[in-house]
């Protein structure tokens, strides 16, 4: 059983290092409007910086909205009252330090994701050891962080957000049922907590 335990190491730094293909890739689609977004001037047409919502793309402002359809971002047939915005304001606070910091290095950015990457199998391992025997535990990291759904989650500086929301998820899981049949009196708030952190890191 201790062979077993061992594993769980070595399982993340497998995930680890196929997730690493992805830091040379550069920016990708939505990663363009957050850069905008974070101050770049790429020629996006009425989408003004701001530093801690950068998901919030098209605001109720006619004004812009009429300059989006003049610029061709987006389609005539939009609807008037048309809106688009994501509430992630932790998720934003982690690429607002991305800009910060190293603003044309997407590979800096990726090794970023990669560290939340982490911290989700973490918190993902801490789950399975409460809920799981020890190598039923093993497996279901395995299925977990092996599975190539991760790649898309990794591999797209504007996904990070999952990355996110599954660590306080996965937190929120682990403090309750530690509150619940442990007796661990602060998994009470912490389990709660979690829970709400993670709806600010993502829908």
């Amino acid at each position: 059983q201790s062979k077993v335990m061992e594993l769980h190491p070595v399982i993340v730094l497998l995930a680890v290092l196929l997730g690493l293909p992805c830091v040379p890739l550069g920016f990708a689609a939505d990663d363009a409007m957050l850069r905008v977004r974070a101050g770049a001037d790429l020629g996006f047409a009425r989408l003004p910086p701001s530093r801690w919502d950068l998901f919030v793309f098209v605001r109720d402002d006619p004004a812009q909205r009429q300059a989006l359809l003049e610029s061709g971002m987006l389609s005539w047939w939009t609807a008037p009252h048309y809106r688009i915005g994501f509430l992630r304001p932790l998720s934003s606070i982690t690429h607002a330090l991305d800009f910060a910091m190293w603003p044309s290095s997407p590979a800096a950015m990726y090794v970023h994701s990669i560290v939340h990457f982490v911290l989700m199998l973490l918190a993902a391992r801490a789950v399975f050891r409460r809920l799981l025997p020890k190598a039923p535990a093993s497996l279901a990291l395995a299925l977990f962080a092996l599975d190539d759904a991760r790649g898309p989650v990794v591999g797209y500086l504007s996904n990070r957000n999952a990355l996110l929301m599954a660590t306080l998820g996965f937190l929120a899981l682990w403090a309750h049922d530690r509150w619940r049949r442990g007796g661990w009196r602060p998994g009470a708030i912490v389990g709660p907590g979690a829970f709400a952190a993670g709806l600010l890191a993502g829908e």
